[in-house]
């Protein structure tokens, strides 16, 4: 794992294109409440709804968590947001409190091998699940090349 420091973070923004967008501090936000549709902001609804997406175009940091959340609800007379609640516990039981981080990256156009068009008027995001902002972080850069050379191998044809 490399060092972490704010110039790291900055250089590895600028050449990845790299952006954090939202963070939820999944050890606060179990035990707040913060899954009571009443107290949703848009990181917490945000997040819900990438947790509940089914397609499973999740990152798989975040899958432990998405099982959990996906899961049947274990009351007997429950609404939707009984079971949110009840999910929500569940990730506190099972110690998944973590962080949550949406991370933006842009989506390139290659004119050439190394020349390309891009801009965050037009970007793709992920959420990423880790136990510390560093962690996260390296997880994001990983997520932005590999999306990157994506971009590359998809103008090259």
């Amino acid at each position: 794992m490399t060092t972490n420091s704010g110039i790291t973070r900055s250089a590895q923004a600028e050449e990845h294109e790299l952006r954090t967008l939202q963070i939820v501090d999944l050890a606060a936000a179990t035990v707040t409440e913060a899954f009571a549709e009443k107290h949703w902001d848009g990181a917490i609804r945000d997040l819900i709804d990438e947790l509940l997406d089914e397609d499973g175009h999740q990152h798989i940091s975040l899958q432990p968590v998405v099982e959990i959340m996906q899961r049947p609800c274990e009351l007997e007379h429950f609404t939707e947001q009984d079971h949110l609640a009840d999910n929500a516990h569940a990730l506190f039981r099972r110690q998944l409190l973590g962080l949550a981080i949406q991370f933006g990256s842009t989506v390139r156009k290659y004119m050439g091998q190394d020349t390309f068009a891009s801009g965050f008027g037009y970007m793709r995001t992920v959420w990423i699940y880790a136990d510390t902002y560093e962690a996260a972080w390296e997880l994001a850069v990983q997520w932005a090349e590999k999306s990157h050379d994506q971009d590359a191998a998809r103008d090259a044809k």
